[in-house]
């Protein structure tokens, strides 16, 4: 018998992981058109978009605030901030973001230098800096928009570590190259490979793994089996990203809190009255499903 849909019939909600590997297809698009039009797109135009496509598809577990252009990354290094929490709210972890875009096979502005000082650094000390009343620490990650015109390339360059979660059930080569489209790295592992070899896209994919893979339920990577807690799964990655530092260091530890600032709660509660946070151009908050991965 043939299914067929009606008026009350709702189709079944993607999971994160599903709009995620989405937005890594549309940034390949986006890019690779670009280039062809000669309508170089640019990093915040696709980073506008992507959370504009996550916000419509969860809007129930997506909170976006944007805030004054102008001070973007002059105290910070970072695009915008984002912050996840699980299912029962119990668990918090803060990023800050810097997005860089593909060019020519490089990231030729990652090595962005202004008042005496690389982004990266101005990044990672933003993260690490606890100010007045709010002694969280975040962790500074990149996130790069890719398009590689031999579809090839990046399959080549990929490690063990770039598949660690549904895409590990195929073979490397016959996964779509465009979930690539999106990958997220520890600033701290690119910190240490020095201005040269950050700017290679070879060095950069070596280590990164595709963004969905920090919403995917299969994620295994540094624990065996895969946990099931959103906040678990994301910190144990960016640990393994960041070059699985020692543990007892308390500076590159992911750190998890059990309540986020004040000007998150008040984009998921209405009504907490609230200073926007310095330095920041935008604010995304993701709150896990109970029923996705």
């Amino acid at each position: 018998m043939i299914g067929i849909a009606t008026a009350t019939q709702k189709p079944a909600s993607a999971t994160l992981c599903a709009t995620v590997q989405k937005l890594a297809r549309m940034t390949w698009k986006y890019i690779e058109d670009g280039e062809g039009s000669g309508l170089r797109i640019s990093e915040e135009s696709i980073t506008e978009v992507n959370l504009l496509h996550l916000w419509r598809k969860h809007s129930q577990h997506v909170f976006t605030t944007k805030y004054s252009r102008r001070i973007e990354g002059t105290s910070t290094g970072a695009d915008w901030e984002w912050w996840l929490t699980n299912v029962g709210q119990t668990k918090w972890l803060g990023l800050r973001v810097q997005a860089k875009r593909i060019l020519d096979d490089k990231y030729a502005h990652i090595n962005h230098f202004s008042r005496g000082q690389y982004q990266i650094d101005r990044l990672i000390g933003s993260a690490s800096t606890t100010t007045a009343g709010d002694s969280r620490r975040r962790e500074p990650v990149y996130i790069f928009y890719n398009y590689f015109a031999s579809v090839q390339f990046p399959l080549r360059q990929i490690s063990a570590l770039s598949l660690p979660c549904c895409l590990a059930e195929y073979d490397i080569l016959n996964t779509d190259v465009k979930l690539w489209g999106c990958t997220i790295a520890s600033a701290h592992a690119l910190k240490k490979i020095g201005p040269k070899s950050r700017a290679n896209a070879r060095s950069i994919l070596r280590r990164s793994v595709p963004l969905h893979c920090l919403f995917c339920r299969s994620n295994s990577v540094g624990r065996q089996p895969a946990l099931s807690d959103l906040v678990d799964r994301v910190a144990d990655t960016l640990g393994v990203l960041s070059g699985d530092p020692d543990p007892g260091d308390p500076d590159l530890r992911v750190a998890v809190y059990r309540d986020p600032p004040n000007y998150v709660l008040a984009m998921i509660r209405p009504g907490i009255p609230v200073r926007p946070p310095s330095g920041l151009n935008c604010v995304v908050v993701t709150i896990e499903p109970q029923d996705q991965g």
